[in-house]
């Protein structure tokens, strides 16, 4: 794969790697788990790298959407680090107030083109606060929620609307764009 021959990659699985030994300590360099997460969490990395490094068929455009794509996963990173942060804020309000929960399920339509993308989206439902994806029928989604009192919709429409801006013109309808 020509995305493995590019030095950035490298920098960026560094990158990745030492922020994960930073947040795990010893037991993300000992335990076999610790690896395991360490992984999970640097195989979408690597993916929307090569994603984002795609080659298009001029190189205006190519600098153009590369930027748009590169501004697109910024701002992913940003509404997701977000996410966490209200989801562990949430998850020890909860523990530590005893708040009782609601769970229910919502229904929710893609609307993303492609497989790779869908597949990120249908993940990264399941890292968001008190969320997951349970089933899936085309294109909809059937979502278990951890409390009907939370607003979870704007929170998915978010979410696919910075995946379109990611995955979207790539001139690859399956998700499987030449890296």
């Amino acid at each position: 794969m020509r995305c493995f021959r590019n030095p950035a990659l490298w920098l960026v699985i560094l990158a990745m790697s030492g922020i994960w030994l930073v947040l795990t300590g010893k037991k993300g360099l000992i335990e076999p788990t610790g690896w395991l997460f360490g992984l999970a969490a640097l195989l979408p990395a690597i993916f929307l790298f090569c994603r984002l490094n795609n080659h298009t068929k001029t190189k205006t455009s190519k600098a153009k959407r590369r930027g748009e794509r590169l501004q697109a996963l910024v701002q992913l990173v940003v509404f997701f680090v977000g996410q966490s942060l209200f989801g562990g804020i949430d998850v020890a309000r909860r523990a530590f107030s005893r708040v009782p929960v609601k769970p229910d399920y919502i229904e929710f339509t893609l609307t993303l083109q492609g497989s790779a993308a869908r597949s990120l989206f249908i993940a990264l439902v399941g890292l968001m606060p008190g969320t997951v994806t349970v089933a899936v029928n085309g294109d909809q989604l059937k979502i278990h929620r951890l409390d009907q009192a939370m607003s979870v919709l704007p929170a998915l429409m978010r979410l696919q609307a910075l995946l379109d801006g990611v995955f979207s013109d790539s001139g690859d309808a399956d998700g499987q764009g030449a890296s």
